[in-house]
């Protein structure tokens, strides 16, 4: 990623300043990524006029507690790094958010391992005291877990996840997703419209992120097949994805036009192929 922040060295890790780091081109390093429900609070973030003040320092006691349980998480687990998509990408300005978001694909993809937050459904509270109180331990395969929009790309796209629920925790690894996958007699197509139709079930925070919170995807899947994609739909197999249908007719368009009316980008609702 552009930006990661920077849990301390080994030695230090537990009690060390946390800062915001600007990585060097073709750096590599461990990093977690988090995956959470933004809400209706404004929240802590970086914009242009904090970009300078968290590159020296961002205190603990002033990020929002599920961004402090995330930080608990990757320490105890000795990972320096930690991504967090309101701090590690400028939230005011539409460059640096464009450039980052069409990268966020690869960012969870090439994560150590994605944080999972789903519970609480607010920022202001944390999320271990909860998942602790009766933890265990079990494996689940990739299903929505919530119906965040973004989320379901985080999921498709993190090689490991570590679920914090209520009063549970889960572990998942993308080998099952990918044995599963490889088992069904679905073509390329078939593997996208089902993710297409999954995808319409969720909601996003912003109307706009509508291609965006998918093109993570859309880009693996573009270079597994060598396809041309346009809003949504692959040239090379347009007769399938122009056979959409809403489903019992709850389909809405947003206020502001997002692709054609032909294409299920410029709708909200419920589909199926």
């Amino acid at each position: 990623p552009t930006r990661v922040l920077d849990l301390g060295s080994n030695n230090s890790r537990l009690t060390a300043p946390i800062r915001l780091r600007i990585t060097d081109f073709g750096e590599k390093g461990d990093y977690f990524t988090l995956s959470y429900r933004w809400g209706a609070r404004p929240w802590f973030t970086t914009t242009r006029e904090t970009l300078t003040t968290h590159c020296q320092r961002i205190d603990l006691n002033d990020m929002p507690k599920i961004f402090g349980d995330a930080v608990m998480v990757a320490r105890r687990m000795s990972v320096q790094y930690l991504w967090i998509d309101a701090l590690c990408i400028l939230q005011d300005d539409l460059s640096d958010w464009s450039q980052e978001s069409a990268q966020m694909g690869e960012i969870y993809q090439n994560s150590l391992c994605t944080l999972a937050i789903h519970h609480p459904s607010s920022n202001t509270e944390g999320f271990l005291s909860s998942a602790l109180k009766e933890p265990q331990i079990v494996e689940v395969n990739l299903r929505p877990a919530s119906q965040r929009g973004w989320v379901l790309q985080e999921r498709f796209l993190s090689m490991r996840i570590l679920h914090f629920a209520k009063s549970e925790i889960y572990w998942e690894d993308s080998s099952y997703s990918r044995v599963e996958a490889k088992n069904r007699p679905w073509s390329a197509v078939d593997e996208w419209l089902n993710i297409v139709e999954r995808y319409s079930l969720c909601y996003l925070t912003k109307e706009s992120d509508k291609l965006p919170a998918i093109a993570g995807i859309a880009s693996n899947f573009q270079k597994r097949t060598g396809y041309s994609y346009f809003a949504g739909i692959w040239s090379e197999d347009i007769h399938c994805g122009l056979l959409w249908l809403g489903i019992n007719a709850k389909l809405r368009r947003p206020k502001t036009r997002r692709a054609p009316s032909w294409a299920w980008p410029c709708y909200d609702g419920p589909l199926h192929f």
